[in-house]
């Protein structure tokens, strides 16, 4: 879970408190520890980069090609790009697939090949189409001469009721996690794949205030967000403070990660922390109204 904290706070700058309420109150209440944990590196000022419209991240700068206009394809849902994301999406077959389009003369190596009999055994149509054609579908973003006009991904509710206790663990203590306010597709994405890697146990995000579940956060996950089965919807606000409560009465800790050493609220340091019940870890901007 260190590691888990270490590396998730590469991508986002942790503050967390909340409104009309000292952070004192909130954390007595809830229980929640605060962690500092060194940031090794963010960015500020004129040092954030452009990414497709102003977005945080690195990627290409091409406004003209990002338009639909003059592109004869038409798309019905939304549209994957690049090769895990269509991949494991193919293999989790949790959306409704329409078109595979794979770029003409392209020289389809072992992972190409996978994807076209994946796609044809779901009877999914494959159409070739130019390397431009390709770049308007992915919004000229990297898409390795694969993208795939798929439905949204159905993503259930999370119960305010729900708690460690009804879910199995792979570990000792289980790890669920929250990114809460973490508008940036690229950061989501990346805290999604890490999630996936390290084996957090659930993840649950606040449909408000927080990036929606887009084809550029499956290709910044690696194609996780396609294949994650713990991952759950939080529809409004006070749901989070339910959660939270519920766990600590269960005798779960709370878990909260912050670079503000000027805080009053008792800090942790991150490798002093002792893991030694069920952790729920929230990463982001916390704010409770």
């Amino acid at each position: 879970m260190k590691m888990l904290l270490t590396v998730l706070n590469r991508y986002v700058n942790v503050r967390i408190f909340c409104r009309n309420t000292t952070k004192e109150e909130l954390w007595e209440v809830l229980g929640v520890r605060c962690l500092h944990v060194r940031l090794y590196g963010s960015y500020k000022g004129k040092d954030l980069p452009e990414y497709n419209y102003r977005l945080p991240g690195l990627g290409k700068k091409s406004p003209k090609s990002f338009s639909h206009e003059n592109m004869s394809i038409d798309v019905k849902g939304e549209v994957l790009f690049g090769i895990h994301p269509v991949s494991l999406a193919l293999r989790a077959n949790k959306r409704k697939f329409y078109q595979l389009f794979i770029k003409e003369n392209r020289k389809c190596k072992e992972e190409g090949k996978r994807i076209i009999e994946q796609a044809e055994k779901l009877n999914v149509p494959v159409v070739t189409v130019t390397k431009n054609d390709l770049d308007k579908l992915s919004g000229s973003r990297p898409n390795q001469g694969i993208c795939m006009d798929v439905s949204g991904l159905p993503v259930s509710v999370a119960s305010t009721s729900i708690c460690w206790t009804e879910i199995k663990s792979r570990w000792r203590y289980p790890v669920w996690l929250m990114p809460y306010n973490v508008q940036d597709p690229m950061n989501f994405g990346a805290i999604l794949r890490t999630s996936f890697f390290l084996g957090v146990d659930r993840v649950l995000t606040p449909e408000k205030n927080s990036c929606r579940l887009s084809p550029v956060v499956s290709k910044a996950s690696s194609g996780s967000l396609e294949v994650m089965e713990g991952l759950a919807r939080l529809r409004e606000e006070r749901d989070i403070v339910e959660i939270l409560q519920n766990w600590k009465e269960a005798g779960g800790q709370v878990v909260g990660a912050s670079t503000d050493r000027s805080a009053r609220i008792p800090m942790t340091p991150l490798q002093d922390l002792a893991v030694n019940a069920p952790v729920f870890i929230v990463v982001g901007e916390f704010i409770l109204s």
